[in-house]
C-alpha cells in the first residue's frame, strides 16, 4: 500500500519509513513470518539502494540473505544477491558479492530460467576486471541468450544491466553500443529512470570509444536531464562528472572546473565509493591542462589519485604508467615505488585496456625501448579507428588511438605510416570536436613533415634514435636527438603521451 506508493525515487525516505514500519509489525517466529520479513527487507534494501543509501541497502541485504538461507529459498537468496550487487562499481571485485552469487547460482533449478539469467549475468559482472576477461564475457553473453528465451522484457532489462557491465571496456564497442541502445529502449518502456541513466552513461562511453561526438553530447545531456529528474546526489555527481568529461575533451576548461566542483559537492552527499577515483582522475586531467607550470599542484593531484589505490583492485594496472609518465613530464620526484616494472607491463598488455596500453607508448619512448614500442603498436593497431578512454572508472579521454600509433611510428622512424595514422586521428578528433586533440595532431604532423624535409635535404639530419620529453605548457617538447650530435634539436612541439 503506502510503501509501494512512496517507492518513487523522489520519495525514498518515506518509502523506507513505510517498509520499516511494516517490518516492525511482522513477527519472526514462523517460516511464513520469516519469509515475509525477508521480502520486506529486500524491498527496503532496493529502495535504499536506489536512493544512494548504499550502506543501509547492503546491511538489509545481508539480513535478508541470512533469512533466505534459513528458509532454504534459492529465489530469495538470488534477490538478495542481485540487490546487494546493484550499485555502480568500478575496478573493484567484491569478494562478498561473488561469494553470494556463487552460492546462489547452483541452488537455482534449471526451470528458474529468469533467475539463472540474472544471477549469471551479475556474477559475470562481479568477476570483472578478471585476469582473463574472456570467461566473464562468455558468461555474460550466455546470460543474455538465456534471458531472451524468457520472453519477459523485465527479465531482459535486468539481465542486460549486469551483462553489459561484464562487457564494458572489454567487448567490441560496436557490440556494446547496440546492447546499450536496446537496454535504454527497454528502460524507457518500463519508465525506469535509474536504468535509463545507467544505459546513457554506458552509451556515452561507447560513443567516446567510437568517436561519435554527436552521440557523446546527446548521452551527456540525457544523463543531466535524468539526474535532475531523479534529484538524488548518487546520480547527480555522475551527471556532473560527465559534463566535466565533455568539457575537457572539447577544451572548455573553465566549464570543466565549474562542473567538477558541482560533482564534488554532490559526491560528498552520497555513499558512492566510485566518486573517489573518478573525480580525482578528472581533477588531475584538468590540472594537466591548466597548471602545467605548477608542479606542486600537479603533485597534490597525483597524490590524491595514489591515495585511492589501496581500496581498488586493478587500479594500479589502469593508472600507474599514466602517473609515472606524468611525474616525469612535470619534473616530479620518481622513486622505485612509482616505477613500472616488466611484470606490470605484461599485465597491461595481456589485459588489453587501450587507455593503459596507450600509456606504454610514452614509457617505451622514454626508455628508448623499440621492442616494447612494437608490441604496443601491434596491440593498438586493431583499434586504429577508435579512441582510448578511462571508461566509467575515470571518465577521461586519451584521444584517437591512431594518434598513439602515429607516435609509435615517429619513434620507430616510419614517417609515411605516421602521417597516414594522423589523417584517421584528425577525422576522429573533428567528430569529437576536440580542439586540444587537433592541436596535438597538428604539432605532430608538423614535426613529421619537418623531419621528412630534413631527411630529404642534402646532408640531412641522421636517423633519430631517442627522445627526451620536457613539460612546457599544454604541449610536450619532444627533443629528438641523434647519436651523432647529442645536443642537436631536430623536431618541434609534439605530444607523445597516453592518458589525459
Amino acid at each position: 500500500g503506502a510503501g509501494a506508493h512512496a517507492r518513487s525515487l523522489s520519495a525514498v525516505a518515506p518509502a523506507v519509513a513505510c517498509h520499516l514500519r511494516a517490518l516492525a509489525l511482522v513477527g519472526a517466529g514462523s517460516a511464513v513470518a520469516a519469509g515475509r520479513r525477508c521480502a520486506l527487507l529486500l524491498q527496503v534494501a532496493q529502495v535504499a539502494r536506489a536512493g544512494g543509501a548504499l550502506a543501509a541497502a547492503i546491511a538489509h541485504c545481508r539480513d535478508a540473505l541470512r533469512l533466505a538461507r534459513s528458509l532454504e529459498s534459492a529465489g530469495l537468496m538470488a534477490r538478495a544477491a542481485l540487490i546487494f550487487g546493484g550499485a555502480f562499481v568500478a575496478t573493484r571485485i567484491d569478494d562478498e558479492l561473488v561469494s553470494m552469487l556463487e552460492e546462489t547460482l547452483p541452488l537455482l533449478p534449471a526451470t528458474a530460467v529468469a533467475e539463472r539469467a540474472q544471477v549469471s549475468a551479475r556474477l559475470a559482472a562481479a568477476l570483472q576486471p578478471a585476469e582473463d576477461p574472456r570467461e566473464p564475457m562468455h558468461t555474460a553473453r550466455g546470460a543474455i541468450a538465456l534471458a531472451r528465451q524468457c520472453g519477459d522484457q523485465g527479465v531482459l532489462l535486468r539481465t542486460l544491466r549486469s551483462a553489459i557491465s561484464a562487457l564494458m571496456d572489454f567487448a567490441p564497442a560496436s557490440e556494446r553500443y547496440e546492447l546499450n541502445r536496446e537496454y535504454i529502449a527497454l528502460a524507457l518502456r518500463a519508465d525506469d529512470l535509474a536504468e535509463q541513466f545507467r544505459g546513457q552513461m554506458r552509451l556515452m562511453i561507447d560513443c567516446v570509444e567510437l568517436g561519435r561526438g554527436d552521440g557523446f553530447a546527446s548521452a551527456v545531456r540525457a544523463c543531466d536531464h535524468i539526474a535532475r529528474s531523479l534529484g538524488l546526489p548518487h546520480y547527480q555527481w555522475r551527471a556532473a562528472s560527465a559534463q566535466v568529461f565533455r568539457a575537457i575533451v572539447q577544451g572548455d576548461f573553465d566549464a570543466a572546473e565549474q562542473h567538477l566542483q558541482v560533482a564534488q559537492e554532490f559526491a560528498a552527499r552520497c555513499e558512492d565509493r566510485g566518486a573517489d577515483l573518478a573525480l580525482a582522475l578528472q581533477r588531475l586531467d584538468l590540472l594537466e591542462a591548466t597548471a602545467a607550470g605548477e608542479p606542486q599542484r600537479i603533485e597534490a593531484g597525483v597524490q590524491a589519485v595514489e591515495e585511492v589505490f589501496p581500496e581498488l583492485s586493478w587500479a594500479e594496472v589502469f593508472v600507474r604508467t599514466y602517473l609515472l609518465n606524468l611525474r616525469r613530464r612535470h619534473g616530479l620526484a620518481v622513486t622505485a615505488a612509482h616505477d613500472v616494472d616488466a611484470a606490470l607491463v605484461e599485465r597491461v598488455l595481456s589485459w588489453g585496456d587501450r587507455m593503459s596500453i596507450g600509456d606504454l607508448v610514452e614509457l617505451a619512448v622514454h626508455r628508448g625501448d623499440r621492442d616494447l614500442c612494437e608490441r604496443v603498436y601491434a596491440a593498438l593497431s586493431p583499434y586504429a579507428d577508435q579512441c582510448a578512454h578511462w571508461g566509467l572508472m575515470g571518465m577521461g579521454w586519451c584521444g584517437p588511438i591512431a594518434y598513439l600509433l602515429a607516435s609509435c611510428d615517429q619513434f620507430l622512424g616510419r614517417t609515411t605510416q605516421a602521417l597516414a595514422h594522423l589523417q584517421t586521428a584528425r577525422a576522429l578528433a573533428e567528430q569529437m570536436r576536440s580542439g586540444p586533440a587537433l592541436k596535438k595532431i597538428d604539432a605532430l604532423q608538423q614535426a613529421l613533415q619537418t623531419g621528412r624535409e630534413s631527411q630529404a635535404a642534402p646532408g640531412g639530419a641522421p636517423r633519430c634514435d631517442r627522445l627526451v620529453l620536457q613539460a612546457d605548457g599544454e604541449m610536450w617538447r619532444c627533443l629528438l636527438y641523434t647519436s651523432d650530435a647529442a645536443d642537436e634539436f631536430c623536431h618541434g612541439w609534439v605530444w607523445v603521451g597516453g592518458g589525459g
